[in-house]
């Protein structure tokens, strides 16, 4: 049987992993979490991401005044 991808990257393709990185980047972090305005405003003091790990320090303080 031959499988033909009908939608997105496909699992196991060699670009899958970088485009989904690309994409994370642009729909989640870009305007988001790297942000400084909303890191300031959220108290996000470190956002750190490899794949699928993020690593975050949070003032939790600062963001219990703020709201």
């Amino acid at each position: 049987r031959v499988y033909r991808i009908k939608k997105g990257s496909g699992q196991g393709q060699v670009q899958s992993g970088e485009l989904a990185d690309t994409l994370y980047y642009e729909l989640c972090e870009r305007n988001l979490a790297t942000d400084p305005h909303v890191q300031h405003k959220y108290g996000i003091k470190t956002y750190l991401r490899f794949r699928d790990d993020i690593f975050m320090v949070i003032d939790i303080l600062m963001n219990m005044i703020d709201t």
